[in-house]
């Protein structure tokens, strides 16, 4: 038992250590390979969908579609801005954007509401409201919740 204890203590503590080289050709392969796979997919997906869903199911297939891609990417996002945005858009005692799972505007909504944001996040924020009312308020209320929105 022991043994399986050093064994395990071992592996935790070589889990901890920074591994930058393997995780920089990790992100390499994953941008290499969705270059090529993602535009497959999408062109896979028309016809898939013609077949499968019909009339208004197929509409709401791809506005789901749609919707997802795009809080996807505005995670992505959350995480590449994050030293840009940690710098310019909160005060230093603000939530920090960068939190795996968590989007531009859930980051943008918990520093609104907390008085956090600069000059900057403030019309980040505006900005983001003119095309969707209340989008800071429903971020908000998706972070609370656990949710992406």
């Amino acid at each position: 038992m022991q043994e399986f204890n050093k064994l395990q203590s071992k592996k935790k503590e070589s889990a901890r250590r920074p591994k930058p080289l393997k995780n920089f050709l990790l992100m390499l392969l994953a941008i290499k390979l969705s270059v090529i796979l993602f535009p497959i997919g999408g062109l896979a997906a028309i016809p898939i969908s013609i077949w499968r869903y019909k009339n208004a199911s197929f509409l709401q297939f791809w506005s789901d579609l749609f919707r997802t891609i795009a809080i996807t990417i505005d995670m992505l996002g959350c995480v590449i801005l994050s030293p840009v945005l940690n710098t310019i858009a909160i005060t230093g005692e603000g939530r920090k954007f960068g939190v795996a799972g968590e989007t531009i505007s859930q980051a943008l909504a918990v520093n609104y509401f907390n008085g956090k944001l600069t000059t900057f996040g403030l019309r980040l924020v505006y900005f983001i409201e003119m095309f969707d009312p209340g989008h800071a308020e429903s971020a908000y209320d998706s972070w609370k919740k656990g949710e992406y929105e």
